[in-house]
């Protein structure tokens, strides 16, 4: 398969391969510059918000624009301010102004210059918006924004994070008491990695891993024989010392500051912390499963943990199929596993009470992160993170 046209995607390469199509199954790629230069998008049937129509708007006349339905017809933007609205991307011209102010740290008088990134167009999570303020190419401070909701449901609601659709599903189903498929929770959590890491190496600008990682998402999706194989060939991908020498000791997130923020899931892992709600989940233990984890808590030791998961959850999937098991019923484990963390739902009387621990506290770490690093380091800090856009709600 030869992916050769680039094509603006909304809300993001990662979304869609959880929901299908992908676009390497379409013969696209995603391209983060501006949108006037494409002749193909791919976009949920229902509308993402002003900030998305305005990249649509964009295209020119003759470019191929393909609809697709997304998981939920029915999703909420949260819009910026006027203020606050970017055109997506950092292609854009800008004006030139006067130079006023304090020096900079090397010396030089630079006027603070506020950027906002994203929402969509970018290689961030489509609906995920970075606001920051820089001096020079340094960023001064940050505020990381998730933008998308699913719409209060009546009854049991739909899944609220549609990065994490299956995920979600089984922790809805869960809280019913009706059986949960394991299989499809494993199966997503191997997409949505090895989809993670599509989109580090388009942000790397790494062909080889972005073009690797594209083909195994596909082979994923078809339950290909050869997807445990292409995964593990990500993994002597990233070993390669142009991605570790960009990696290693970014975005550092020790035990110590992990715990302190409450930051769950993959993140705590590749800090040296076994969170993980499969550790405690009978179905799993039955299976003899423990979590994985590493060492170093920085860029380089998140992007490996998460080929090392998604390995192990293409492997879990084989033995839940073998085992006929991967629909069944966990009452004594509520919480679900989700590819970011834990995910949980109560039902109390006429209302639901959803939790995706630790997904706000990323979004925080991210901006913190992010400080006082130049910009494409900043920028992969945020990516590292494999932040979720969508904002979880409780439900009436």
């Amino acid at each position: 398969m030869v992916v050769t046209a680039p094509a603006l995607v909304l809300p993001d390469e990662q979304s869609w391969a959880l929901w299908g199509p992908d676009p390497a199954e379409l013969g696209l790629r995603a391209d983060h510059g501006p949108p006037e230069r494409l002749r193909d998008a791919l976009v949920p049937e229902s509308s993402l918000g002003a900030a998305a129509d305005a990249l649509l708007g964009r295209l020119p006349d003759e470019t191929a624009v393909q609809r697709s339905a997304a998981p939920t017809g029915t999703v909420s933007v949260d819009d910026p301010e006027p203020d606050d609205c970017s055109e997506g991307g950092d292609d854009g011209d800008h004006d030139m102004m006067a130079i006023v102010g304090n020096p900079s740290a090397d010396g030089l008088i630079m006027e603070d210059l506020k950027v906002v990134h994203g929402p969509f167009g970018t290689a961030l999570p489509g609906g995920l918006q970075l606001s920051v303020t820089l001096d020079g190419d340094v960023v001064r401070n940050a505020t990381v924004m998730a933008l998308l909701r699913v719409a209060a449901d009546t009854g049991a609601p739909t899944a609220p994070d549609l990065l994490a659709p299956a995920a979600w599903r089984a922790t809805l189903n869960r809280a019913l008491d009706r059986p949960t498929d394991l299989r499809a929770v494993e199966h997503e959590r191997a997409l949505s990695h090895v989809a993670w890491l599509r989109a580090l190496g388009r942000l790397l600008n790494d062909q080889r891993l972005a073009t690797a990682a594209g083909h195994t998402v596909v082979a994923l999706r078809r339950d290909s024989p050869t997807a445990q194989e292409q995964v593990a060939h990500l993994g002597s991908l990233l070993k390669r010392r142009t991605i570790r020498r960009r990696l290693e000791g970014r975005a550092r997130l020790d035990a110590d500051t992990v715990a302190a923020r409450g930051l769950r899931g993959p993140i705590a892992r590749a800090a040296g912390i076994p969170d993980d709600a499969r550790g405690t989940d009978p179905a799993y233990v039955a299976m003899g499963f423990s979590p994985l984890t590493a060492a170093g808590g920085d860029a380089w030791a998140r992007a490996g943990l998460r080929v090392a998961e998604a390995l192990a959850a293409v492997d879990l999937c084989r033995r839940l199929a073998d085992r006929s098991a991967s629909t069944c019923h966990a009452v004594a484990a509520p919480a679900v596993e989700g590819p970011r963390g834990p995910l949980s739902a109560q039902r109390i009387g006429d209302r639901w009470r959803l939790s995706a621990a630790g997904a706000d506290a990323a979004r925080r770490a991210a901006a913190d992160l992010m400080i006082g690093c130049e910009w494409s380091s900043a920028l992969m800090a945020a990516v590292s993170l494999d932040l979720s856009p969508w904002n979880i709600d409780a439900h009436e």
